[in-house]
């Protein structure tokens, strides 16, 4: 069977490539605990909301910590009422993103197995679920009418960086937990992606990519973290890159070019340009670009690792002409920088100005996409904890003061049979988000629609007087 995919795979291929989100879409990003706790949503958010200010995208975490396929298709169940039941559904999502894998390989039977042969059939078996369970969750979407749904292959599992503080490596007879992650996307999501016409976006391959390199020199690098699990933000970032990149949406902010000695020559991309003086020691125009820069507070630490400026945030000044000389550039009467007139005629990137009023603007926009992100995790953790609940042994998940009782009962240590241990760390955590927002569940998902008005309003570019001024030789 396996020999049969691999050649269905070879002759047909599966769908390696992707097309921006529409105007309006709502886009339900199911996951595990990587993209409950994390912001790569949160940044590709803020990424439409700054660079197509005009399409309105809402981005939704639907992730849970600790869930798998198996979880992922009940909660998007077409026909249950129950918070967990109704949770992908509760969004009225028009897409979806499904990022699956990390939990569904399992953990401790990497080490337990006492021979290859054991390993090898405890992940054929684990495989079998999956297969099972990740078709069904696409099933119950396309039930919903989301028929643009995007495949994620797993941010990886680290079973390469040498590290004494990070977690006990997962890994046997030279078969780790990612090697098990790598068998779902090919047997499973290639699979599918075929049979199905869905794309599928890598995240494991180069975030690989990543570790060797840097793991070259450094062996304690990881772009994942200590746990070998979760990405920590720079890791959340290259997810964000990466699936941007998948969506083909590479290319510049908006960027303006002016021959002095030729004035016709002026080419103004994604911008309108009104010049009102033009020479060779003062240039006066008017900007508007269609767009904002992207924060370079966000992805100033993985410069090294994904060319995202390069790509993603150019916002270009370009004058050639000028006499020689120091030049001051003014955006709104707010002195951005000084700049040598070679460096102008090779073009002066904007985005990076930090005092620039369209950077202010985006930073703006970022911090409101990540107070929304915040309420999107006290939400999640309502969902997750209600699943937390029917762990209980006879117990009925359904009741709002029931549920705020028990989980005052096991904060004070006090174990129902079904708890086999004392909450701790996100645990904890995600219980008082639920005694603080279970009571208001729909109405903090409503809310999430309501920020996301601000969220453009915010991102609407705006005309800016620009000045380049001749201060000394």
């Amino acid at each position: 069977m396996r020999s049969l995919v691999i050649i269905l795979l070879y002759f047909v291929g599966f769908c390696s490539y992707g097309e921006p989100f529409r105007p309006n879409e709502r886009v339900a990003f199911i996951g595990d605990s990587i993209t409950h706790g994390g912001n790569y949503h949160v940044y590709v958010q803020a990424f439409y909301a700054t660079r197509f200010p005009e399409r309105n995208v809402s981005c939704f975490n639907v992730g849970i910590s600790g869930d798998t396929a198996q979880g992922g298709f009940q909660r998007a169940s077409n026909s249950g009422h129950g918070i967990w039941e109704s949770d992908v559904r509760m969004y009225v999502p028009t897409a979806a993103t499904i990022m699956l894998g990390m939990n569904d390989v399992g953990g401790g039977h990497f080490l337990s197995m006492k021979t290859p042969e054991e390993l090898k059939a405890q992940n054929e078996k684990k495989l079998g679920a999956y297969r099972k369970n990740y078709a069904a969750l696409l099933d119950n979407l396309e039930r919903q009418g989301i028929d643009r749904i995007t495949l994620i292959k797993s941010s990886p599992y680290d079973q390469t960086m040498v590290n004494p503080k990070a977690k006990q490596n997962l890994y046997q007879f030279g078969i780790g937990k990612n090697d098990a992650i790598v068998a779902l996307g090919l047997n499973v999501i290639e699979v599918e992606s075929v049979k199905r016409g869905y794309p599928v976006c890598d995240f494991n391959t180069p975030m690989l990519a990543i570790n060797a390199k840097q793991q070259k020199t450094d062996p304690a690098f990881s772009i994942i973290g200590n746990d070998r699990i979760h990405p920590g933000d720079n890791g959340q970032f290259v997810m964000a890159y990466e699936f941007l990149k998948f969506q083909g949406l590479q290319g510049p902010i908006a960027s303006v070019e002016l021959d002095l000695e030729n004035k016709e020559q002026l080419l103004a991309r994604n911008c309108v340009v009104s010049i009102e003086k033009a020479t060779d020691e003062e240039v006066v125009f008017e900007y508007r670009a269609q767009a904002l820069p992207f924060p370079t507070k966000v992805y100033q630490n993985v410069t090294e690792l994904v060319p995202f400026e390069s790509e993603f945030n150019q916002e270009t000044l370009q004058v050639s002409g000028l006499k020689p000389g120091t030049y001051g550039l003014r955006i709104d009467d707010i002195e951005v920088g000084s700049f040598r007139h070679d460096q102008l005629e090779n073009g002066v990137n904007m985005a990076l100005l930090s005092t620039a009023p369209q950077v202010v603007q985006a930073n703006a926009v970022f911090d409101l996409c990540m107070e929304r992100g915040e309420l999107s995790r006290k939400i999640r953790a309502v969902v997750w904890a209600t699943r937390y609940l029917a762990n209980i042994e006879g117990y009925d998940a359904s009741s709002l003061e029931g549920n705020c009782s028990v989980i005052k009962q096991v904060l004070a240590g006090d174990l129902p049979e079904g708890l086999s241990k004392a909450p701790a760390g996100n645990t904890v955590k995600h219980l008082r988000n639920y005694l603080e927002n279970a009571a208001h569940y729909t109405q903090r998902i409503e809310q999430l629609d309501v920020m996301t008005g601000p969220i453009y309003e915010a991102a609407q570019p705006r005309p800016h007087s620009i000045v380049i001024e001749w201060i000394c030789d």
